[in-house]
């Protein structure tokens, strides 16, 4: 099990580990010890453009999530 988190604000970095820390313990415990999950924290200007970007849509947004590629079965 990985779990891979990045974030370019200082001010993000603690609230990043307890993030990650939380997102193990919670596959863990859904018994999903053959999985990887990645995070990434940013601000506004930098959602707003993966938003633009992924789904024509050119405004912030709170969540983005997106199903890794070569997932298997399709699913996540």
């Amino acid at each position: 099990m990985a779990v891979e988190g990045r974030t370019s604000l200082a001010a993000g970095r603690p609230l990043l580990r307890a993030v990650k820390s939380d997102a193990k313990e919670t596959l863990l415990l859904l018994g999903l010890k053959h999985c990887e999950l990645s995070l990434v924290l940013c601000d506004d200007a930098a959602i707003q453009c993966l938003n633009r970007d992924f789904r024509n849509k050119d405004k912030p947004t709170d969540v983005l999530s997106f199903e890794q590629a070569g997932a298997a079965g399709g699913g996540g």
